[in-house]
């Protein structure tokens, strides 16, 4: 879920951000290899968003570029990402609309993709 919040970087200043599940930066996110990723992103912020998780080789639909792979996702709409990773690895999520003012507000995460087993 995306938010609007305001929260103290340095006390007693605030600053507003925008965050996932009210988190600056955004949540660790950590599956197995071969797993699948669901995840529902339901935008709560003034403007239209998309998740680009850079890196990852998902299909096209789950690329989160807008206009191109995807639709942007509304104000008030939700969009279900799912894939299964092809690659273990550590990787990153943000937006894809407005990408510089919505990244700086605080959208972005990391997914990490674990082997399926020890090595």
């Amino acid at each position: 879920m995306l938010l609007e919040d305001n929260v103290g970087i340095i006390p007693p200043y605030q600053t507003s951000v925008w965050a996932y599940n009210g988190m600056v930066p955004g949540p660790v996110i950590r599956i197995k290899l071969g797993e699948t990723l669901q995840l529902k992103l339901t935008n709560n912020l003034p403007q239209a968003t998309t998740i680009h998780w850079h890196g990852v080789r998902v299909p096209n639909a789950m690329d989160g570029v807008p206009g191109v792979t995807q639709p942007p996702v509304q104000p008030g709409e939700s969009f279900t990402y799912q894939f299964t990773p092809k690659d273990a690895g550590t990787f990153w999520f943000h937006p894809h609309v407005k990408a510089a003012e919505q990244i700086e507000r605080g959208l972005h995460g990391v997914l990490i993709v674990e082997d399926a087993e020890e090595p």
